[in-house]
C-alpha cells in the first residue's frame, strides 16, 4: 500500500497557523498589559510609536497565517521573511534600548529575546525541511535580495509610524506653574488631567535650600524632585532624568518629602485613568 502523501495546511503546519493568527496577536497584546514598561515612557503614558508598531506585526502575522491557510503560493516564503525579520529588529532593539531599562526589565529582555530565539529555531527550521509543506506550496526557498527589499519596506514602515506618531503629541506637558524655592509658606490648589505630568520649577533657581514639600490628592499621585526642566523633558521622552537623593514619594495621596534642593522643580505625575485634585505645599 503507497504511503500517503502528506499535502495541505494539517498537522505541524496547521499548528504554526493557529499560532501566526490567533496566538501571536493575543500573546503581543498579553505582553503590552502585562509589561507596561516595555512600551511606555518613564513617566509611564503609553509610547504610542511602540504600541503602533507592535499592532504593525500583529496585522502582519495574521496576514501571513491567513495566507498559508490559503495556500498562497508565496506564503511559506512570507513566513520565512516574517520570522528572520522579527528576530533581526528584535535583537537590534533590545540591545539598542538596553541601558534605558531596570536590571529587572533587563533580565525579562533577554528571556523575551531568549524565547524569541527558540521561536525562530523551531519554525524555520519546520518550514525549510517540511514535506508538507514543500507538497503544498510551489516555492519555499527564501529569496535573499527580496528579503533586502522586505527589510527596507519594515524599516520605511517603522520610520512612517513614528512620523505619525509624532502628530499625535503625548499628554505630558509643562504646567508653568512657579513655585517658591525659599524655605517660605506656600500652598496652592492644582487639577491635573489623567495620565499627565506636571512640572512647577522653583521660583529661584541655584539657590541652596532645605525645604518640605507636602502633598495631598483624592487619588494616588508620584512626586519627586528632579534637578532641571531637562530632566523633566527627559522624563517624558523616556530618557535618563535626575532626582535628588531620596527626595520622591510613589504611588501615595499624600506625603511630605525633605530635601535640599538648589536647582530644578517638583514633578507631579498622574499615572491614572481619571483626574485628580491635589494640594501642594512648600515650607
Amino acid at each position: 500500500m503507497a504511503k500517503e502523501e502528506l499535502k495541505g495546511v494539517s498537522g505541524w503546519l496547521f499548528l504554526f497557523v493557529i499560532i501566526l493568527t490567533f496566538i501571536q496577536p493575543l500573546y503581543l497584546l498579553f505582553d503590552i498589559l502585562a509589561n507596561p514598561s516595555f512600551y511606555s515612557f518613564s513617566s509611564g503614558v503609553y509610547d504610542l510609536t511602540s504600541l503602533l508598531w507592535v499592532f504593525a506585526l500583529a496585522i502582519w502575522s495574521v496576514v501571513i497565517g491567513i495566507s498559508i491557510w490559503n495556500k498562497k503560493e508565496k506564503a511559506i516564503i512570507w513566513a520565512k521573511e516574517f520570522l528572520i525579520v522579527s528576530l533581526v529588529l528584535g535583537i537590534v532593539f533590545t540591545f539598542l534600548y538596553f541601558d534605558l531599562y531596570t536590571l529587572e526589565e533587563q533580565d525579562l529582555l533577554f528571556i523575551d529575546l531568549f524565547r524569541s530565539l527558540v521561536f525562530f529555531g523551531i519554525w524555520f527550521s519546520y518550514l525549510s525541511v517540511s514535506k508538507r509543506a514543500k507538497n503544498t506550496f510551489k516555492k519555499t526557498k527564501i529569496e535573499w535580495k527580496r528579503l533586502g527589499v522586505v527589510f527596507l519596506i519594515v524599516l520605511g514602515t517603522l520610520f512612517l509610524i513614528t512620523i505619525l506618531s509624532s502628530l499625535f503629541p503625548q499628554n505630558i506637558e509643562t504646567a508653568g506653574f512657579k513655585v517658591a524655592g525659599t524655605p517660605q509658606e506656600f500652598e496652592q490648589e492644582y487639577s491635573l488631567e489623567a495620565e499627565t505630568a506636571v512640572y512647577h520649577e522653583f521660583q529661584n533657581q541655584n539657590i541652596v535650600s532645605d525645604s518640605i514639600i507636602g502633598f495631598e490628592s483624592d487619588y494616588p499621585l508620584s512626586v519627586f524632585i528632579v534637578k532641571s526642566e531637562q530632566d523633566f523633558n527627559n522624563f517624558i521622552d523616556g530618557l535618563d532624568y535626575e532626582i535628588y537623593d531620596e527626595c520622591i514619594i510613589e504611588e501615595r495621596s499624600s506625603g511630605e518629602i525633605r530635601c535640599t534642593v538648589s536647582s530644578g522643580g517638583i514633578i507631579v505625575w498622574n499615572y491614572n485613568a481619571y483626574d485628580v485634585d491635589y494640594t501642594l505645599r512648600l515650607k
